[in-house]
């Protein structure tokens, strides 16, 4: 039985690959996500392939009914089949008659009357094999052409949306289809709303952004000094050969493993574990650099985008139309997530603090499905909020996030420490938004913040 869920797994995936190609290409679609999509479809519906057993479940028992009986018994019994024999096979299948003939000619216990039983009980198994094989291939091609409409379906759909040049739309459609009714209806709601709201557009181009490969981060130190870097000296003097990974050195011979589409993987394998065949030199060359104006390592790191982390204002202040933009929104920075490929941290606040987080919208989606379906309602904390915010941003996996702040700021000014926080925030670089939606908001959130959109 393993055998025939594993071949119709397998055609399962075939014909995904199929449908599914241009979409996976895009981005619109997830390999694990289409993987997952197979699993469940084979759960439900490898319990028909029970019928398989079920339809020839007669003649198997049969078959290992007369193969059980003695010689004395087994004639009779043969004979009682014969009909039965020639209703389901014809003669050159199978010749029951034929064979019946054969061993009433022979004594029954004999050397060639065994030979023959024997070889007659093979052939019937083979022809009751290879019917049931067969009936389990069209029955499994049935099951995979249903599948195949489905999916089509889908992928028709999914590509019918993005013909407006609305990127996000294919991925959207795919992540609504995947959800419950409640929720997908909401989200095409919302969808409309990313559609026409220029702060979201605003907000996507801000957070999305590229750090540009000129700007670096420095890790901080207690000094400035000066840069020392040590340079090969002239080729000219070289003493040997040697194992390494400078690439600046390297033997002929290896350009031609680097170059040839066959020996690249291994010239790769060789370059990773150093043991290229490489030149070796005599001397070597200091070289005393400028003063470098930051404090940090004598080498700067790349700047790296890491996570959003996003407070929302769920009180009941928020509630209408606010409420709507700031879901949206929030729907928007999951979008974001998933194509920048960064984590997402939502944090929930009214009288209570709820906090969510995220790799993928495809897995975040079920976490915040409450979050979308239900009315803000109840107080606000925000200092909580902040404090849950500022505490985030201060460990090492949230060290390059950008912080969103959706709310109506109609709140008091975070006492002296929380103050303190997010002005060290702000001096250590991290990127700070907010979407302001009260008629008088509390003008300190509004100043700390790198950029604020106001919506009245």
């Amino acid at each position: 039985m393993e055998d025939l869920y594993t071949l119709f797994r397998n055609r399962l995936r075939a014909c995904a690959a199929e449908v599914y190609a241009p979409l996976l290409a895009s981005g619109a679609v997830r390999t694990s996500e289409v993987e997952e999509e197979i699993e469940r479809y084979h759960a439900r519906r490898r319990a028909g392939l029970q019928e398989v057993y079920s339809f020839y479940g007669e003649q198997w028992d049969a078959f290992y009914r007369v193969k059980a009986t003695q010689d004395a018994g087994f004639l009779s019994e043969l004979g009682r089949l014969n009909r039965a024999f020639s209703a389901r096979y014809d003669s050159c299948e199978l010749n029951v008659d034929y064979y019946l003939q054969l061993f009433r000619s022979m004594s029954a216990g004999s050397w060639p009357w065994n030979t023959l039983r024997h070889l007659f009980e093979e052939r019937w198994e083979k022809a009751l094999s290879d019917r049931e094989y067969n009936y389990q291939l069209i029955h499994i091609e049935q099951l995979c052409a249903d599948y195949y409409r489905i999916v089509r379906q889908t992928a028709e759909k999914l590509a019918n949306c993005g013909r407006k040049g609305d990127d996000t739309a294919p991925r959207l459609e795919w992540l609504q289809s995947k959800q419950t009714p409640e929720l997908r209806k909401r989200l095409r709601e919302l969808a409309l709303i990313l559609k026409r709201n220029p702060i979201v557009r605003e907000l996507n181009a801000r957070l999305g952004r590229q750090t540009p490969l000129g700007q670096k981060r420095y890790k901080a130190l207690n000094d400035k000094h000066s840069l020392h870097t040590i340079k090969r000296s002239s080729p000219s003097d070289i003493t040997g050969v040697k194992e390494g990974d400078n690439l600046n050195a390297l033997l002929p011979l290896e350009y031609a493993y680097m170059a040839d589409t066959v020996l690249h993987p291994f010239f790769l394998k060789r370059y990773t574990e150093k043991t290229l065949q490489v030149f070796e030199v005599a001397s070597q060359v200091t070289e005393r650099g400028k003063a470098t104006p930051h404090s940090g390592n004598d080498t700067p790191n790349p700047s790296m985008q890491g996570p959003f982390v996003v407070c929302v204002d769920s009180s009941g202040s928020m509630a209408g139309v606010r409420e709507d933009i700031a879901k949206a929104i929030v729907l928007s920075v999951g979008l974001l997530s998933e194509q920048t490929g960064r984590r997402c941290r939502v944090i929930l606040f009214s009288d209570q603090t709820e906090t969510v987080e995220f790799g993928s919208l495809y897995e975040g989606l079920p976490l915040l499905s409450e979050f979308f379906c239900r009315s803000f309602h109840g107080g606000t904390d925000v200092q909580t909020a902040l404090t849950e915010a500022v505490a985030s941003l201060w460990t090492a996996d949230y060290a390059y996030a950008d912080l969103l702040i959706l709310s109506d700021f109609e709140v008091e000014t975070p006492d002296e420490v929380g103050q303190s926080r997010l002005k060290e925030l702000k001096e250590k670089g991290v990127g700070m938004y907010a979407v302001a939606f009260g008629r008088r908001p509390n003008d300190f959130y509004l100043n700390i913040v790198d950029k604020y959109w106001m919506y009245k």
